[in-house]
């Protein structure tokens, strides 16, 4: 690291000399920082998104709204009469 100097307004290895592991090294280093940013950035995400998860009090209404006197297994098949689904049970 002692090799490695600013020559000409520029970072760079002194003559004689290589600046191979010293940039390999900055790089290393700018990828740890990077992947703890975003490893806590996914963090404060996962806690953010299971905080925001709330509970309804309403009860399920079904997807089929019956007034009690239909037949919850069959619905109208497009050309006046009704289709039964059962057969699907």
């Amino acid at each position: 690291m002692r090799t490695f100097i600013w020559k000409n307004g520029r970072a760079e290895a002194q003559s004689g000399y290589n600046d191979d592991l010293i940039m390999s090294f900055g790089i290393g280093l700018y990828v740890r920082d990077t992947a703890l940013k975003f490893r806590q950035h996914g963090l404060d995400m996962a806690k953010a998104t299971l905080g925001a998860i709330t509970k309804t009090q309403t009860p399920y209404q079904g997807a089929y709204f019956s007034s009690g006197h239909d037949n919850p297994y069959s619905m109208p098949n497009g050309v006046g009469g009704n289709e039964d689904f059962r057969w699907l049970l």
